[in-house]
């Protein structure tokens, strides 16, 4: 999927940017940075007109393993819901549902708190490709314990932005339904 890897390496581009103004590359606390500051979501700044932390936000990790853990999700799932859906379709699933992840942690998370990565787009990912494969008439048991996996760890730690995650799910799955 060239999409997929496009996907990739702007999620690792701006992983290897945010690192090099100084944010620590195993936990993402700011250092120096003031990247974080400036570009993750955070719903007062949403609330005042600073729409772009909605997307900009979906491409920041908090370090090494949040990037790991999307990006390998991505890997695994981006080529074959690009093959399934093609590229545009794809794509705008993947933004449209980092967006709709944002948007739900905006509407009811905490006014100050500061998230970010691209988790809320790999859940609309899993979502869709649930959709897809249920249309398809193909096996759906994978990708359905993949979600409720993910699910049961975002409840279980802490400072992992729930919202974000359920936003993404029911906004993929939307999407893939209309698709």
């Amino acid at each position: 999927g060239l999409v997929t890897r496009a996907l990739i390496a702007i999620n690792v581009g701006v992983f290897i940017v945010t690192a090099a103004s100084g944010a620590n590359v195993f936990t993402g606390a700011s250092g120096k940075s003031t990247i974080y500051s400036r570009f993750a979501l955070i719903p007062i700044d949403v609330a005042h007109g600073q729409w772009y932390r909605l997307i900009t936000a979906a491409f920041l990790h908090y370090g090494i393993l949040h990037i790991g853990f999307n990006m390998y999700a991505l890997w695994i799932v981006g080529p074959q819901l690009e093959a399934a859906l093609g590229r545009l379709r794809y794509v705008t699933l993947y933004v449209l549902a980092g967006i709709g992840g944002g948007l739900l942690s905006v509407a009811i998370g905490p006014t100050f708190e500061e998230a970010a990565g691209a988790s809320g787009a790999i859940f609309g990912l899993f979502a869709a490709l649930y959709v897809v494969a249920r249309h398809l008439n193909l096996s759906t048991g994978p990708i359905a314990t993949t979600i409720v996996v993910n699910l049961i760890i975002t409840f279980s730690i802490p400072n992992i932005d729930w919202r974000g995650h359920v936003g993404g799910l029911v906004v993929g799955a939307a999407i893939a339904a209309v698709y």
